[in-house]
């Protein structure tokens, strides 16, 4: 069993990676722990460097590496800066969960509150998607509803609007920054979550080096976090004033936030993704309306076969949302 990620931490995840150093390449097992990383050798999973995150200054993509799915971490070293070198096809992943720790670096992240001073234009504004009656024309066709001749399609359909949203995603590409140690900023905007039932609910949007955080307005307990490597893309909803959708998870389940800043947490997204894991957010070119994402809320699992309930089960749902469980029904689809 391998040892402890630092005196007194638990590994947490452990990724096999590759090291690049003058001695050359080899594996190692890079293990992202609850107070630092470290590496371990594969053969016989002894330690074989450790750092606290007191000592990382920044985890970044290597936009100048010869090799693909290239990284580094920063790490202060007395008084010099140490550059780590490490490549892994799971990058994405492990950038992610090293920046979950981000407060923690050496190089303390600055937080300010809805002072983004660039503006960028604006989501691209007009839309061309069809009035609701053609929508719901267009939704039942078999075409979108899965249906063939021989009987009923039960793989995952979308409807044609929703292709077109997703095959019209364009990525919006920030200044190209270099990988070097940098300070962090951290941005927080006073927003609210449009809920299930229709109503809004007040929460704060932080935008983090990976991912958007939902926080809770009174305790800024994090609630939710939409990691930048999950974000299929972020949409405009043009009669929803000052909202972004994000479609998310891989299947673009959409979530629904008005925040008056708008066009600045797109555009910090964005950049953040791109400088912090080196992958681009894809902003969509046109806008949906309400109803659309009402009606498209589950993305790729709203369609009835994946609604209609085969089988319930009361059940308490555990949540950081609530102080107590809440009351659910588990509801199981064909």
């Amino acid at each position: 069993m391998m040892a402890n990620a630092t005196e007194n931490g638990i590994d947490l995840e452990c990724f096999l990676v590759t090291k690049h150093s003058w001695k050359g390449k080899y594996k190692r097992i890079l293990s992202i722990g609850s107070t630092g990383v470290a590496t371990y050798n594969p053969d016989k999973f002894d330690v074989t460097n450790r750092w606290p995150y007191g000592e990382v200054i920044s985890v970044l993509p290597n936009r100048s590496g010869n090799t693909a799915y290239e990284f580094v971490l920063n790490l202060r070293k007395d008084k010099k800066i140490d550059t780590i070198k490490l490549s892994s096809e799971n990058r994405n992943e492990i950038l992610t969960s090293l920046l979950k720790y981000h407060k923690e670096f050496a190089e303390k992240p600055k937080q300010t509150l809805d002072d983004v001073e660039s503006p960028v234009e604006s989501f691209y504004s007009s839309s061309s998607f069809p009035s609701s009656a053609s929508l719901h024309s267009t939704i039942n066709t078999p075409a979108a509803t899965g249906e063939q001749a021989g009987g009923s399609d039960k793989r995952v359909e979308w409807t044609w609007w929703l292709k077109a949203i997703v095959a019209s995603f364009l990525p919006l590409t920030p200044p190209v920054l270099p990988c070097l140690p940098c300070c962090t900023v951290l941005k927080k905007y006073n927003a609210y979550k449009h809920h299930w039932s229709g109503t809004t609910l007040p929460t704060v949007l932080e935008v983090t080096p990976g991912s958007l955080d939902q926080l809770d307005p009174t305790t800024s307990t994090v609630l939710a976090s939409y990691n930048y490597k999950d974000i299929d893309g972020v949409i405009g909803i043009q009669d929803y004033p000052n909202g972004i959708v994000l479609a998310y998870g891989g299947h673009s389940r959409l979530h629904l936030f008005r925040v008056e800043n708008n066009h600045e947490i797109v555009q910090m997204i964005v950049q953040n993704a791109q400088q912090y894991l080196g992958i681009d957010i894809k902003v969509l070119k046109k806008q949906i309306s309400l109803e659309q994402f009402e009606q498209q809320r589950f993305g790729a699992y709203s369609g009835d076969q994946h609604q209609t309930s085969m089988s319930e089960f009361t059940v308490q749902k555990i949540t950081r949302r609530h102080s107590e469980p809440m009351r659910r029904i588990l509801c199981l689809t064909d």
